[in-house]
């Protein structure tokens, strides 16, 4: 996930939450935090298969890295 870095925001603020007594904010931050990792869960980026990336010899790109002739 390369969004995971949310998780740690939350997870900063919830202690945050638990250390100065906000019990009703830190409970909802662990439920935000639990969406949130379901939902980054969910989207899984593009990615590019260079097994499916078969091209001509006059192919200047393959996928991402340029082609050395």
């Amino acid at each position: 996930m390369p969004n995971e870095w949310i998780i740690d925001v939350l997870e900063d603020l919830r202690k945050f939450a638990d250390s100065n007594a906000l019990p009703e904010l830190s409970e909802a931050l662990e439920k935000t935090a639990d969406v949130a990792r379901d939902e980054l869960g969910k989207h899984v980026p593009p990615q590019v298969s260079l097994i499916h990336a078969s091209f001509s010899g006059e192919a200047d790109i393959i996928g991402p890295i340029r082609r050395h002739s």
